[in-house]
């Protein structure tokens, strides 16, 4: 319950409106913030980063964090300084048309960096076995890879599996775990070209002038 009997309503970006007897408000003499996931993940040697939260009033918010030797805040920008988990409080005090906005936490978690390592993936051709490019992760952990195109490739059994000729990105992913960040992810291009075609057919038994056609076999 925000005042009297307005009532206010959320979702998965915050507070977003005020009811009042089925009336709604979106901004009017209060001023409200959107913002993304409640939860925030980052890796160790991630750069500073903007959360980009807005006030409906168009006043600019102000961040800090709760823990400085995970995350302090720099120019306005999230800036991370070690391992661990921070609450991150975004406020807007209001001014003579707009009421305060209460705080808005945030919890970011910042993991180890996972980093993925790709080698280019050399030229393939139609009817190659399915195959695994070669790439590494400073994690460990495996990489999950996902063709753009479907036509000219496939991923089975965690393979990429060639289904026909052309030129299409390969996307190389790892989701990390709970010490190590999400990776950031890897494209590589594919190229298949058209596999050489052989004629085969044994050989001819000796004929005589006047012999019907004959098929080759």
């Amino acid at each position: 319950k925000y005042n009297d009997n307005k009532w206010v309503r959320f979702n998965e970006k915050g507070i977003v409106s005020i009811e009042n007897d089925g009336t709604k408000w979106i901004g009017n003499n209060y001023n409200f913030v959107e913002y993304s996931s409640p939860i925030l993940y980052k890796s160790l040697n991630d750069e500073d980063f903007d959360l980009g939260h807005i006030a409906t009033s168009g006043l600019p918010v102000t961040y800090a964090s709760t823990n400085s030797g995970v995350a302090t805040i720099v120019d306005g920008k999230v800036h991370i300084v070690g391992l661990g988990s921070t609450t991150i409080e975004t406020n807007q005090v209001g001014n003579a048309e707009f009421k305060p906005l209460p705080t808005f936490r945030q919890t970011l978690i910042v993991k180890e960096p996972n980093v993925i390592e790709i080698d280019s993936i050399t030229v393939k051709t139609f009817g190659d076995p399915d195959f695994l490019p070669v790439g590494t992760t400073s994690s460990g952990l495996p990489i999950i890879y996902k063709s753009y195109d479907s036509t000219i490739a496939t991923i089975v059994n965690e393979k990429i599996h060639i289904m026909g000729v052309g030129i299409c990105n390969i996307y190389a992913n790892q989701k990390g775990n709970e010490i190590y960040g999400v990776a950031k992810t890897v494209r590589k291009t594919l190229m298949v070209i058209k596999a050489d075609q052989t004629i085969n057919f044994g050989n001819l038994s000796p004929k005589t002038f006047c012999d019907p056609n004959f098929s080759l076999t």
